[in-house]
């Protein structure tokens, strides 16, 4: 299985991923996100985060290096994305 992280191609076995510790949020079902950290054998990309949907376990997998996660997770912290959610409209709109 081919998966792509800041820029780089490489191979992640789907037999090493029973091996990484996947969480989602509370109360998530089948649809959810799940997150697992990942350290990577390459030193230049070092430590990293997994992303993969909850109910395709084999499925595809996006990598992340650490800069990537944590730009992604100031964007949701700053309401970036709240125009993606249900409701599309920001916390200070409802």
């Amino acid at each position: 299985m081919r998966e792509w992280s800041a820029g780089l191609d490489f191979e992640v076995p789907a037999y090493g991923r029973e091996r990484l510790v996947w969480r989602r949020a509370s109360g998530a079902g089948e649809a959810a996100v799940e997150v697992a950290p990942l350290a990577f054998a390459s030193a230049s990309v070092g430590v990293g985060v997994v992303l993969r949907q909850a109910g395709s376990p084999d499925g595809p997998a996006l990598l992340f290096s650490m800069a990537e996660w944590r730009a992604f997770l100031a964007g949701v912290g700053d309401g970036e994305f709240n125009d993606l959610t249900d409701t599309g409209r920001s916390d200070e709109q409802q």
